[in-house]
């Protein structure tokens, strides 16, 4: 074999069969492994947002734990006088009717000038939904619950008059100079949403505890 022919070997190209060969093989390898890519980048955006959601719930749990239910409402109510339940937050803030998830009426705090008095639903149950928090480039709602715990939470509270007589009652109430306070249980619910999916969407994120609170 001559020395030229051997050349023309060696820079010989790919036959028309060959190419179609090849194409058909990509055809059939190359969409199932971008299948794969495209479902693993949505599992990990998934579970990227299930973690902050859950950041998001525990955040709220633990600032319940320090705050009273007056408190709560009050900062709920009037959110412009100082909101801490969510750090940092700067989105919107209503109480909820808590069965209807709609806006209520009549807010559970009323304000004369720089006083607030916490006046508490007939039912002692609260909602209140905070809509816009924001993590990590993503925008969640949060709806925040409080059941009244009627098991664990005491009826009345008797108080032992001077002349040796019991009254009781079961609100506030003030006997001579005594302010009598009911301690009172609520099985405290935090849902966190995607925002904007509302709140009877399925949540990305559900925690529940008891608080004993005086109301």
């Amino acid at each position: 074999m001559g020395e030229n022919e051997k050349k023309k070997r060696k820079h010989k190209g790919f036959t028309l069969v060959e190419v179609l060969v090849a194409a058909a093989i990509l055809s059939l390898v190359v969409p199932p492994i971008l299948s794969s890519f495209v479902t693993i980048a949505r599992v990990n955006a998934k579970s990227r947002r299930k973690l902050s959601a859950t950041t998001i719930a525990n955040g709220v749990m633990e600032s319940v734990k320090g705050f009273e239910l007056s408190q709560v409402a009050i900062q709920c109510d009037y959110p412009s006088d100082g909101f801490y339940v969510i750090a940092g937050f700067t989105g919107t803030v209503q109480e909820l009717e808590i069965n209807s998830l709609t806006a209520i009426g009549t807010k559970s705090v009323t304000k004369t000038g720089s006083d607030y008095e916490f006046n508490g639903q007939a039912s002692k149950n609260y909602a209140f939904a905070f809509t816009g928090v924001e993590m990590d480039g993503t925008t969640y709602d949060v709806l925040l619950t409080y059941r009244k715990n009627t098991t664990n939470t005491r009826a009345d509270v008797s108080v032992t008059q001077s002349d040796g007589s019991t009254l009781a009652t079961t609100t506030d109430a003030i006997f001579g100079p005594v302010k009598v306070r009911v301690l009172s249980y609520y099985d405290v619910d935090i849902q966190v949403f995607r925002g904007g999916a509302g709140f009877t969407s399925k949540p990305l994120a559900h925690i529940t505890g008891t608080k004993a609170d005086y109301n």
